[in-house]
């Protein structure tokens, strides 16, 4: 059955049966015997693996943050704000968001690079 099967009556039996088909580990044994019984096979290759997310380099978000001070003069960073820094997209908004929430676990010299900028707590 395609995966993109509608019954009559609206219910997605084709997205249905390939969730039970591709994590069979989520169902109860029962359940399993169920649909083996009426001949649907398990899934035999393993799950997709989650993408990591991307390591940064710890001092990324402040060489961004200094690329912006030097263009715009100030760290009042938009939320949504990306820097390209060095053709890499750096989420320069929301880093400054998350450092400033986290000021008490920064290390003491991230701190003081951000006061030198004007950052403004």
């Amino acid at each position: 059955m395609p995966r993109h099967y509608i019954t009559d009556d609206g219910h997605r039996l084709g997205e249905w049966l390939h969730n039970q088909r591709l994590h069979p580990e989520r169902l109860h044994p029962t359940q399993q015997r169920l649909l083996a019984g009426i001949g649907l096979s398990q899934n035999t290759e393993p799950s997709p693996k989650k993408r990591k997310p991307a390591t940064r380099k710890p001092e990324q978000g402040l060489a961004a943050a200094r690329a912006f001070h030097q263009r715009e003069g100030h760290l009042e960073v938009p939320q949504r704000h990306v820097e390209d820094l060095d053709g890499e997209p750096v989420r320069l908004g929301q880093w400054i968001s998350n450092t400033r929430r986290r000021k008490e676990r920064l290390p003491t010299d991230r701190i003081r690079a951000l006061d030198a900028l004007g950052m403004r707590w």
